[in-house]
């Protein structure tokens, strides 16, 4: 595989035809404060949203999404030392038949940053996603269906990094198979000096490969998005760059992105400044499974945060959300379609606070529509949801 030079492409706006046309509120039962929101489809096509509740004590839970509505939350595992925060949330995946694996952090030692990836399929007893005992940062966790009887695991892991979490040393990208009897496979090491903690994203491809994107660090502090493809048989490729964006940022700006997979096609969304310094939200899409991809579409029109998602609905067009700050003191998480290099209108989901403090929202594909779901800041941290329809 080779990297592709990317320009930025034409944006187009559509006509106001490729608005959502119907909106419903669908709150989870979770009980606020909650944190740590996660959103996914698993191989058996069940959207379920995830979450954190609890001071400590903490308990992950979740629950399955249908139009009826929201199911009984379950709890997938519980603890009195883990490690919580707004970016580096945990991870949720089923196999074809329903097995879930979920993962969590906790903590490994005394420094902020000393945490590990606990673990469990379907509620057992948990265990270690990875090998080594040290202390220091291990997290941002991907998982994804990689057959019917294993997930691949991805995460940042910070072995090499000498227990600091100042960019002095080396966060690695790891990846190991688990099974759905708790069995590890051997660890790949995928990259060996990514970027510290920006959140990982992973897809299985319409080939069976695995497509894993994230950001990556160059030596002159560079950190533009790079994808690697993981293969049942063939083990890793070499990573590619997404796309050129030229962004130097001695500091790990927090801001991970998206993957999205209809049939050939994938989706990358992420935000950048790249080397002009002016923020904005782009989308580049591969048609190779994950070997190539084109140039980049830019999405947001106004002053962006980024914590981006994306998902393609039943008639396979693209969505994208994004966090945009229209005031100083206002945010707005934004949808807005994408087909044939086309961006559609945009439209607000959610008012809420700017930054980080809004969380990180999620959005799935659901029925005839899209699933999303935020953290709302105003009313004690209540995790809400809202199923859009996107029919025509």
């Amino acid at each position: 595989m080779r990297p592709l030079d990317c320009l930025p492409a034409l944006v187009a706006l559509a006509a106001c035809s490729s608005e959502p046309a119907a909106v419903q509120l669908a709150d989870p039962p979770a009980t606020a404060p909650a944190r740590a929101v996660a959103l996914g489809v698993g191989a058996d096509g069940v959207p379920r949203l995830s979450w954190i509740e609890g001071q400590g004590p903490h308990a992950l839970r979740a629950s399955v999404w249908s139009p009826a509505g929201w199911e009984a939350a379950r709890t997938l595992g519980a603890g009195e030392d883990w490690f919580v925060n707004w970016a580096d949330v945990p991870a949720l995946a089923a196999l074809k038949d329903g097995t879930l694996a979920a993962s969590w952090l906790e903590r490994s030692g005394p420094a902020t940053y000393d945490y590990r990836v606990r673990m469990s399929v379907d509620g057992a007893e948990p265990f270690c996603l990875h090998d080594d005992g040290g202390t220091g940062e291990h997290g941002f966790v991907s998982l994804a269906a990689l057959d019917a009887e294993r997930w691949l695991a991805v995460w940042l892991d910070g072995r090499a990094s000498g227990g600091e979490h100042d960019g002095s040393g080396a966060m690695q990208l790891r990846a190991r198979t688990v099974s759905k009897r708790g069995e590890l496979g051997t660890e790949v090491l995928l990259d060996a000096r990514v970027c510290d903690c920006c959140a990982t994203a992973a897809v299985r491809t319409s080939s069976g490969d695995v497509l894993v994107v994230y950001r990556d660090r160059e030596s002159d502090e560079v950190r533009d998005l790079a994808a690697v493809l993981v293969s049942p048989s063939d083990g890793a490729s070499t990573p590619v760059r997404v796309c050129d964006d030229g962004w130097k940022i001695a500091g790990c700006p927090v801001n991970g992105p998206a993957l999205a997979a209809s049939g050939a096609e994938l989706a990358v969304a992420w935000f950048t400044l790249g080397a002009e310094s002016r923020a904005r939200v782009q989308v580049a899409f591969s048609r190779d499974g994950g070997r190539t991809f084109g140039a980049p579409t830019q999405i947001s029109q106004a002053e962006t945060d980024g914590l981006v998602d994306c998902a393609y609905d039943a008639s396979g067009r693209l969505w994208v959300s994004w966090l945009e700050r229209p005031t100083r003191d206002r945010g707005e998480w934004r949808l807005a379609p994408v087909e044939d290099g086309v961006v559609g209108e945009a439209r607000t989901l959610a008012a809420t606070v700017p930054g980080r403090a809004a969380g990180i929202a999620r959005l799935v594909a659901a029925g005839d529509g899209l699933l999303f779901a935020w953290l709302d800041s105003s009313d004690g941290a209540r995790l809400r949801a809202q199923w859009i329809s996107t029919a025509r």
